[in-house]
């Protein structure tokens, strides 16, 4: 009788604490799931900020370049459709 409470009470003890360690790992793992979110999310922003930067640098390149060799100006004042009153 002596030797079965000892068992009973080493597998409850066996069990808290292992439910305890389940409960630990869950949490580390839900707060490693949020940031692999919130790293993925810095990941897109970076290359979507890394894109735009590119795309800049090689037209303001390009901007010199025009302007150097060729005396162009870049304007922002574009009249795409015109119209003209003949009498």
């Amino acid at each position: 009788m002596k030797n079965f409470v000892l068992l009973l009470t080493v597998i409850v003890g066996v069990f808290f604490i292992h439910n305890s360690l389940l409960i630990r790992i869950s949490r580390v793992e839900r707060e490693i799931y949020v940031e692999k979110k919130y790293v993925e999310e810095a990941e897109k922003k970076l290359a979507m900020i890394k894109l735009e930067y590119d795309k800049k640098a090689d037209l303001k390149a390009f901007e010199n370049e025009m302007h150097e060799k060729n005396k162009m100006e870049i304007t922002n004042n574009i009249n795409y459709f015109s119209t003209e009153m003949e009498d």
